[in-house]
């Protein structure tokens, strides 16, 4: 099935009004079977992580976040897989950033921030997919 056209949020809610419901549902629902059974527990997070780039008190209760999030992601670790997607605001490593060494002092590139990604990645070995790659 072709995907929508470019354009404007109109041309796109017409080409939605015109595709079956139904068979998109049948289609997707025999694409994931399997993939969250008795014997396999996925899901699938789409989390916005806060932005902390307007200034100090955005920052902490960003870090305010990570922290309670954490544990959440380590409880949920215990009793199913699952991947992590989202706007995660987060730079994890020098690569994800095209301007990186002027960034090291700019909220989403903090030593704490990114070692908290590489906790993530040590602890819970769960596949972190940022979805918006840090361009500035």
């Amino acid at each position: 099935m072709p995907g929508a056209p470019a354009g404007s949020y109109a041309d796109y809610l017409a080409w939605r009004s015109g595709r079956d419901y139904t068979a998109a549902l049948a289609r997707w629902r025999e694409v994931l079977r399997g993939f969250d059974t008795p014997s396999r527990k996925l899901s699938i997070i789409s989390c916005y992580f806060p932005s902390g780039s307007s200034g100090e008190e955005r920052q902490a209760a960003k870090f305010r976040f990570l922290k309670g999030f954490f544990p959440h992601l380590i409880a949920l670790a215990k009793t199913r897989e699952f991947i992590l997607c989202g706007d995660i605001n987060i730079a994890h490593q020098q690569i994800d950033l095209k301007n990186w060494r002027g960034n090291q002092k700019n909220s989403g590139f903090l030593p704490e921030e990114r070692a908290w990604m590489t906790r993530l990645h040590r602890n819970i070995c769960a596949p972190v997919i940022n979805s918006k790659r840090c361009t500035s």
